[in-house]
């Protein structure tokens, strides 16, 4: 028979993790009444996490994950298992996380934020972490440190050394410079970490430096000097960058490479455009040159960007020139020279002499796009370097006195100037043309006016057409890229 059990030998307890009542022995003492509501205890949770931080710190010093070698054998170990360093890395990975959240909520994108938020609120009284001053802070310290042992090691691999230490570190903001210096030849640097492409030793990397930008560079640099000339300016377009930005001057140049501006790299239509028009807002002048430009027609370039400046070398008065119509020879060679589009078709030309020096020239045509309007002015520039004050109005006044036009249209281009000219001339604004394109050879060095690429013109030109295709799938599949202008101004003068 059976021993009665001795009721002295039980305790009724309260268990402080589900509250619920149970019995326990005397001999056998719990806290809890089961496993999971111990294992649930917030003090038990506690205990647990200060035994694993010791653990921690007497083998590793620090959390496992944050050890070098431990990092490296979890990826020679998931690399060896799966074929790549991560699980995120799998392409079946993606497609789990999303058939997992498709059959536990019936939406492959969920995300519970109202969980997430109540959690929040119960652990920090708000509904978002980052709301709690300790923990941004805590947050940002951790990326900028994370940042700065990145640069640290990148910069070793440039063979730099840094002078700047965490202390030092403001962050990799575009605004902030930093010193290095090239272990090889003991040059100092300065430049922003922004890009990663700046960090490295010009006199060491001579071909990096010879860039048309660089170039370009040291052309303003010269030619401004005492001025300020900012690089990779981002505080007037906020989130997009200039090139260049002259704040004296109010002048924002952009130097625009043909590959990485063309369309198949990603620069649409209205880029540039959108550019000129965010920069006049501001009213800051932009100017975009065209890599081609810049390595073929340069001096041009360079005189326009000096009469910009205002530091033309030499100024001569329309008066103490002789005017005169000047012959299709003289008129090819005067564009081609100082013209950015060079010569054009034009039956009518005059041109100004200085001292029996041709120094100014505009040319006229029948208007060949807007039929309302009987002429075109075609092309106006004056000599390199050269200021004519009042060299426009005196070439127009003789059109006007030969040929008594009814209306004369003409367009300006709005990547280089705003139209000033016209202005002075009493032409009256008329609107703006969308922008037009260029298609660009295939290695990226020249390009060519879209209206020898007509689609009509195309089976004559490209080994491969179809005309089921457009122009622009054609000249694709040809190997052409194009990139975008900002389009002309619009401007008209009538006679009553």
């Amino acid at each position: 028979m059976a021993r009665p059990a001795d009721p002295n030998n039980t305790i009724d307890k309260i268990c402080p993790t589900c509250h619920n009542p149970f019995t326990h022995k005397k001999s056998k003492p719990k806290t809890y009444c089961c496993k999971k509501c111990a294992c649930n205890s917030p003090d038990v949770k506690e205990k647990n996490r200060q035994g694993i931080r010791k653990t921690f710190e007497k083998n590793y010093g620090c959390h496992p994950m944050q050890t070098k070698k431990t990092k490296e054998r979890l990826k020679k170990a998931l690399t060896k298992k799966y074929g790549v360093a991560h699980y995120s890395q799998l392409s079946t990975w993606k497609t789990q996380v999303k058939n997992t959240k498709k059959q536990r909520y019936g939406n492959e994108n969920y995300q519970n934020t109202e969980k997430f938020k109540k959690t929040c609120i119960e652990r920090f009284g708000v509904d978002n972490p980052m709301k709690v001053h300790s923990i941004r802070d805590t947050s940002l310290d951790t990326k900028k440190k994370i940042h700065f042992d990145y640069i640290i090691e990148f910069s070793k691999g440039k063979s730099l050394i840094p002078q700047f230490t965490f202390k030092d570190y403001n962050g990799y903001h575009y605004e902030n410079k930093y010193r290095f210096i090239c272990e090889k030849c003991q040059t100092l640097i300065e430049t922003d970490i922004y890009n990663l492409n700046h960090i490295f030793c010009e006199k060491c990397n001579p071909l990096l430096k010879r860039t048309g930008e660089n170039s370009l560079y040291e052309f303003l640099t010269e030619e401004l000097k005492g001025l300020v000339i900012k690089r990779r300016d981002r505080t007037i377009l906020n989130k997009h960058e200039l090139d260049f930005y002259i704040p004296h001057l109010k002048l924002a140049i952009e130097y625009n490479g043909l590959y990485w501006h063309s369309e198949k790299n990603g620069t649409k239509k209205y880029y540039h455009l959108n550019k000129t028009k965010c920069c006049l807002f501001k009213e800051v002048n932009l100017v975009h040159i065209f890599e081609n430009e810049w390595n073929n027609k340069q001096e041009i370039v360079k005189s326009i960007l000096r009469q910009k400046f205002g530091t033309s070398h030499l100024s001569v008065a329309a008066r103490e020139c002789i005017i005169k119509e000047i012959n299709d020879e003289q008129k090819g060679v005067f564009l081609d020279q100082n013209h950015i589009q060079g010569n054009d078709r034009s039956p009518v030309h005059y041109g100004l002499f200085y001292k029996d020096s041709l120094i100014s020239a505009m040319t006229f045509c029948k208007s060949r796009f807007d039929f309302k309007c009987e002429w075109e002015m075609s092309r106006y520039c004056n000599k390199l370097n050269h200021n004519v004050v009042g060299g426009a109005s005196r070439l127009m006044a003789r059109f006007v006195k030969d040929h008594k036009p009814k209306s004369i249209i003409s367009y300006s281009d709005r990547r280089y100037f705003l139209g000033g000219v016209y202005e002075k001339l009493d032409f009256q604004f008329v609107g703006f043309s969308p922008p037009g394109y260029h298609y660009i050879s295939k290695d990226y060095k020249v390009l060519y006016n879209r209206m020898g690429y007509q689609k009509s013109k195309l089976p004559k030109i490209l080994p491969k057409f179809d005309k089921n295709k457009s122009e622009w799938e054609n000249m694709k599949d040809n190997g052409f890229d194009r990139i975008w202008d900002c389009g002309n101004s619009k401007w008209m003068l009538r006679f009553s």
